[in-house]
């Protein structure tokens, strides 16, 4: 593991992924004295290895830059701002409306209804002003 650690080129990392996926395809595809890989221990040993040193792989091309955490704990932080906003609002309207009857019950869930589709739209439209 400490050797796919030191690789940064993300060519050779998509590469190495590459070939063990070709290994993998390889084992699955042939017969060995009719069995196939799934009912042989030793076959399954050594998927399951490959597996591993895919993963291993893919966590290296993948790995966040610190920039990139930034900008997600930024989203994250501004999501729960208008979340308990948001909150906050729909606890008020129930409250308001808690004693309400008939049509003006129907009118306040039609309200909460339509907040409830802003705070969507708003949520949206960061994600993709922040993905841009």
């Amino acid at each position: 593991m400490e050797k796919i650690l030191r690789i940064k080129n993300q060519d050779r990392l998509r590469k190495k992924v590459i070939a063990l996926e070709s290994k993998m395809r390889k084992i699955m595809e042939e017969k060995w004295h009719g069995y196939v890989w799934w009912q042989l221990p030793f076959k399954i040993d050594k998927v399951k290895d490959l597996l591993e040193m895919r993963a291993g792989y893919l966590n290296q091309m993948f790995r966040a830059t610190p920039e990139e955490v930034k900008r997600l704990e930024d989203l994250n932080n501004l999501f729960l701002k208008k979340a308990d906003e948001m909150r906050q609002r729909s606890a008020m309207l129930y409250v308001a409306t808690k004693h309400q009857t008939g049509s003006s019950r129907c009118f306040a869930m039609h309200e909460l209804s339509d907040i409830l589709f802003k705070l969507t739209a708003i949520m949206r439209s960061i994600i993709v002003s922040q993905s841009a």
